[in-house]
């Protein structure tokens, strides 16, 4: 934990912080000629936390082969800086082919990093959940299939869904979003019952035979 009073102080520990991680996990050890491309894809991967990336885009806009792509994210997860989830599907090849999703281990190191303008709650609520998923060793997927739900999370040799939330739910439209993404996964999975993990929101709501369990982010992440 960096500690200081001054956040242009602590932007810059963080910032060589980052710098030492690339140089020495990644540059020395991988022996890695392109290092402003290296940097370039780490921040790529930094600003667009919790969202779906593919090797073709980020090859087009940093004008790369998508092998270098595929190897600098390989490094990225080994030095573990960054995590991907790939889509749920029963099939493998539909895993390989589908978009990933990405998450950052060190959410202090990535706000200090990437280009924002805004305060990206809802993000850095889903990937607190993410992390905290995969310290538990979960086998963890994302879930699309027209609708999106956050997570698909095996549990007693099942999958069940969890979608993050920090929006207002007591807007209709917003709360409707929020559970087609629940909805359609549990269909798919085959599964009653969701998770949709909210800023401050606790209750229970059925919706024909689908439960859907509203709980904040902070007592999910505590066990209760």
């Amino acid at each position: 934990m960096v500690l200081s009073d001054s956040d242009e102080k602590r932007s810059k520990i963080l910032h060589h912080y980052f710098d030492d991680i690339l140089f020495r996990d990644i540059v020395l050890r991988h022996e890695v000629c392109d290092v402003k491309l290296l940097q370039s894809v780490a921040e790529y991967y930094m600003t667009n936390m919790a969202t779906q990336y593919a090797f073709n885009r980020i090859r087009n806009i940093f004008d790369t082969s998508i092998d270098n792509v595929r190897r600098y994210t390989d490094f990225l997860e080994e030095a573990q800086l960054v995590f991907s989830l790939e889509k749920f599907s029963y099939k493998t090849s539909g895993r390989q082919k589908a978009n990933r999703k990405v998450y950052v281990a060190d959410t202090g190191l990535r706000n200090a990093i990437s280009f924002r303008f805004s305060q990206d709650l809802g993000r850095l609520a889903e990937n607190v959940v993410a992390m905290h998923l995969l310290r538990q060793a979960r086998e963890l997927f994302y879930f699309g299939n027209g609708s999106e739900c956050d997570f698909a999370v095996k549990q007693s040799g099942k999958f069940f869904p969890i979608q993050v939330s920090y929006s207002d739910l007591s807007d209709e439209k917003t709360k409707t979003r929020e559970f087609q993404g629940l909805l359609a996964a549990l269909k798919q999975l085959k599964q009653k019952e969701g998770l949709l993990l909210t800023d401050d929101v606790e209750r229970v709501e059925q919706l024909g035979n689908s439960r859907i369990r509203l709980q904040p982010v902070w007592k999910f992440l505590l066990g209760e």
